[in-house]
């Protein structure tokens, strides 16, 4: 069986490896939004119904 404390830094690294994996996931998902782009056309491009949009300025 294995001892209390290896198995404490074992959870405790997993969970740290899991909190950083998903910090640079949600990092990486935010740089890619496109500021150009209101939440009406993401939602009908989505879905199929969009007509190409004209670029906001």
């Amino acid at each position: 069986m294995i001892e209390i404390g290896p198995w404490d830094i074992w959870i405790g690294a997993i969970v740290v490896v899991s909190l950083i994996a998903a910090a640079i996931i949600y990092l990486i998902g935010h740089a890619r939004i496109k500021d150009d782009v209101t939440d009406e056309q993401v939602i009908a491009e989505a879905i199929g119904s969009a007509e190409k949009p004209d670029k906001v300025e």
